[in-house]
C-alpha cells in the first residue's frame, strides 16, 4: 500500500497504487514552440487526476517552473 499524503491536511491521504490515475494531456504550442497542459493552459504547470477506491477525486498539481508553489 502506498499511502499519498494531500496538501493541506498532514491527516490526510489516499492509496496511491489503488487509486486510478488519469494523466493530463498537453498540445504543442506553435508560438511558444514547446508543449502546453491542456488541463491548466499553462507551459509550466500540469495536473494529474486520480480517482480512489473510495470514490473520491484527487488533482495533483506541479509546476516545472523551479520555485512555483502555488497553483492558481
Amino acid at each position: 500500500m502506498g499511502r499519498q499524503k494531500l496538501t493541506g491536511n498532514p491527516r490526510a491521504w489516499f492509496d496511491i497504487d489503488r487509486a486510478k490515475r488519469f494523466p493530463g494531456t498537453v498540445r504543442f504550442d506553435q508560438e511558444f514552440g514547446t508543449w502546453r497542459s491542456r488541463a491548466t493552459g499553462s507551459i509550466h504547470a500540469h495536473e494529474d487526476l486520480y480517482l480512489t477506491a473510495s470514490g473520491r477525486w484527487i488533482i495533483h498539481w506541479w509546476s516545472l517552473q523551479q520555485g512555483n508553489f502555488n497553483p492558481s
